[in-house]
């Protein structure tokens, strides 16, 4: 039988580990998926600012046509000035309406632009740039100013409106003109069906991970319900055993009677059997709640959530798809942190953990959680303090003692509003280091305090961002505490804020 129960354990374990590295797949997929859907609007953000650049070299290039031409057919200097500040600023001499200056080129180098696509702008820019150059001839012709055949003698004369208006209006300067427009469009079509192409192989990926969550997610569901079918049987198997053991000794209670010290000393034992057995009861009952709802509820979430994205998905809204994987992952990461609290309690029950007693200084613990919660602390806009007025050895296990600390300084954010502070505090309190984690929250009622360490009693409410709570983790608290030689208890003023304090006994000697 004992070795019967030990399969048994290890077999627990096991089914545990699987469950917990599934929930991790699940994270680390639905952090995939956000992260392919923010590559995607990316990717689209960067179509648009090339568009906008072709654009803009188009429209730029007709706007600079229009004003050489006006100006040789009105000679108003007006059309002239209006045409050198638009090729100062396509040019990056001169700032954009936006206030930057930047020229062409430069932009689409820092846009990531492909070879082929360059290479078709930077062909229409060239030619945009030959076109000026016979603009300039009109705009000199205009002002009597020409150059020879080997473009070295500058020759002033009359003003020339005539040649000026053939050099603007002739068959060369419109086959110019279509150099320019041709490369342009031809760069738009590239870019269309590279983006498109783009665009298919992140979604295919995107349905690919979301097949994957799914199936994840129904075999995490299967080894859970399987997981509690197993546990159920366990502990219907210690209560029919213990009732065994009481009607046994209920049926030796005549001869019991004979001996007052042995009948003392079993009813004694019957006492703690019984009270065991209420134990056992209310823990296996509060077992069962977590799990059929606490559980349960996380699981529906993410399956919703993976239902809305995939229907998403088909319509290609990438900032609702964003959002959707998001609160996909911040479920998966509650469930596991749920499912890690569970597993902790559970082996409490069984006895699975036994303190691994070293001597410790308390500013080493706290500084490696608050390494853990800071990046908390900063997301709610809360002030993180540490204050250290002891730090002497004690004598501990590292582990629970951060897993204390860590549960209750994660409590004191999630009931903290914004701008508010949070407070780690050690002293030295008789002949024990009194750990205090203060906060500036809502606050407790005083009905609920000492119920807040009661498995027969779910008091866990939502944080101020909406933070969902396990249950479980002043529960555990409590349990590592005495564990550790320790004592824990609460002190909060409803709309003032709570400090949990907890003892711990320095090293001797």
């Amino acid at each position: 039988m004992y070795k019967f129960r030990i399969g048994r354990r290890k077999f627990h374990n096991r089914l545990f580990v699987t469950i917990s590295i599934l929930l991790i797949l699940i994270g680390v997929f639905s952090f995939v998926l956000l992260k392919n859907s923010i590559e995607l609007k990316g990717l689209e953000k960067n179509r648009y600012l090339l568009y906008t650049l072709s654009n803009d070299l188009k429209e730029g290039s007709e706007d600079l046509t229009k004003y050489c031409r006006n100006y040789v057919t009105t000679g108003d200097s007006i059309w002239e000035q209006k045409y050198w500040e638009l090729l100062d600023i396509r040019n990056g001499v001169k700032p954009r309406a936006n206030g930057r200056t930047i020229a062409l080129r430069d932009s689409l180098l820092k846009l990531g632009i492909v070879k082929e696509e360059f290479e078709k702008l930077s062909l229409a820019e060239k030619n945009s740039n030959d076109l000026v150059k016979v603009e300039r001839v009109a705009f000199n012709a205009m002002k009597g100013i020409f150059v020879d055949t080997l473009e070295k003698v500058t020759i002033r004369s009359k003003p020339d409106t005539l040649f000026a208006q053939e050099i603007v209006f002739n068959k060369n300067y419109h086959l110019i003109k279509e150099s320019i427009m041709l490369p342009i469009s031809e760069f738009s079509t590239m870019l269309d069906k590279r983006t498109s192409f783009e665009v298919e192989k992140q979604n295919s990926a995107n349905i690919v991970l979301l097949v994957l969550i799914g199936v994840i997610i129904l075999i995490t569901l299967l080894l859970s319900f399987y997981a509690i079918i197993v546990l159920r049987k366990d502990i219907i198997s210690q209560i029919s055993e213990l009732q065994k053991s009481n009607k046994t000794i209920k049926a030796n209670e005549g001869n019991l009677l004979q001996q007052n010290e042995e009948i003392n000393t079993l009813l004694d034992n019957l006492k703690e059997v019984n009270s065991k057995l209420e134990d056992l009861n209310a823990t296996k009952d509060k077992f069962f709640s977590i799990i059929a709802h606490d559980l349960k509820s996380p699981f529906n979430t993410l399956i919703n959530f993976n239902s809305l994205l995939i229907e998403n998905l088909a319509e290609s809204n990438s900032q609702e798809t964003q959002q959707l994987a998001q609160m996909m992952y911040n479920s998966a990461n509650h469930t596991y942190k749920l499912l890690e609290n569970l597993l902790e309690w559970a082996k409490i029950q069984t006895g699975k953990i036994e303190p691994k007693f070293v001597n410790t200084n308390p500013s080493k613990l706290i500084a490696e959680i608050r390494l853990l919660i800071e990046p908390v602390a900063d997301n709610k806009n809360i002030k993180l303090e540490t204050y250290i007025l002891s730090d002497e050895p004690i004598r501990v296990d590292e582990e629970m003692v951060k897993t204390i600390l860590r549960n209750l300084t994660t409590n004191a954010l999630k009931y903290t509003y914004p701008n508010g502070t949070v407070k780690i505090e050690t002293r030295k309190f008789e002949n024990n280091i009194l750990f205090s984690i203060s906060d500036t929250g809502t606050g407790i009622e005083p009905e609920y305090i000492e119920k807040l360490f009661s498995i027969e009693n779910n008091l866990s409410q939502t944080g101020t961002a909406g933070e969902l709570g396990t249950g479980l983790g002043l529960i555990l608290c409590k349990e590592f505490v005495e564990k550790n030689n320790g004592k824990i208890w609460i002190e909060s003023e409803v709309g003032k804020g709570s400090s949990f304090k907890f003892t711990i006994p320095l090293c001797v000697n």
